[in-house]
């Protein structure tokens, strides 16, 4: 546990793990080679006594949950520098943010300093034309997807949680009579909506195993008679 801080060397920006027992980063598996992940982050005004905002990363591959951020922050350094470096830790990976209220203000500082972002693509009904726009939007149509698919995740081992409190938190989460499902009064649900929000992303955009090209064996030479 703990978060992750830039440092100059030889006139280089890189980032490294602080240990810190307090820190809002937790990390179950740290970044490998060849691996591609993703972000999403549940986003909130970072006002004490409010919400959380959480970012999950996950491994595309085995849908493994890898890191967690959770913390209390104001939105735009949210955008500017937490998610960012997460990004840039987690091999460049993509980062999908809720574009709902305080998630604009985290993607307009974001797209500031960071390539990789998520748009999702909105279809106008009166003209039927698509367009791309940063960032998801949960909206009364776009949450049953999300929630369902959690659901069919933890149900068929499509998704590897890691941390307790998403477990917790997953375990609070309930549907009312009127269809509505919220986190039970006195509970969060950060948890559940940014790996909700992840899966999306891997949904949208699944992991595509590279094609690895067969060598030819190398034709006998001889260095005398040139073949």
């Amino acid at each position: 546990r703990g978060y992750l801080e830039t440092y100059e060397d030889k006139d280089q920006e890189k980032i490294r793990l602080k240990d810190d027992p307090k820190g809002p980063l937790s990390i179950w598996k740290l970044p490998e080679a060849e691996h591609e992940y993703v972000i999403f982050s549940d986003t909130s005004e970072g006002l004490p006594g409010g919400d959380y905002s959480c970012a999950d990363v996950l491994d595309k591959e085995t849908g493994e949950q890898v890191a967690q951020w959770h913390g209390l922050i104001d939105p735009d350094l949210l955008g500017s520098d937490v998610l960012p470096n997460l990004g840039w830790y987690y091999r460049q990976a993509e980062i999908g943010v809720e574009r709902n209220n305080d998630g604009k203000t985290v993607l307009y500082a974001l797209k500031q300093v960071y390539g990789r972002i998520f748009k999702s693509v909105v279809t106008d009904e009166r003209t039927n034309k698509t367009t791309e726009k940063l960032g998801w939007l949960t909206t009364v149509r776009s949450k049953p997807m999300m929630i369902n698919e959690l659901r069919r995740c933890i149900r068929e081992s499509g998704v590897i949680i890691n941390n307790p409190e998403t477990i917790a938190e997953c375990l609070t989460f309930v549907r009312y009579p009127n269809g509505t499902t919220a986190a039970q009064q006195n509970c969060k649900d950060d948890r559940v909506m940014s790996l909700a929000g992840a899966l999306q992303m891997l949904l949208l955009n699944p992991y595509i195993k590279p094609r690895r090209t067969k060598q030819l064996a190398k034709p006998n030479y001889d260095a005398t008679t040139g073949y």
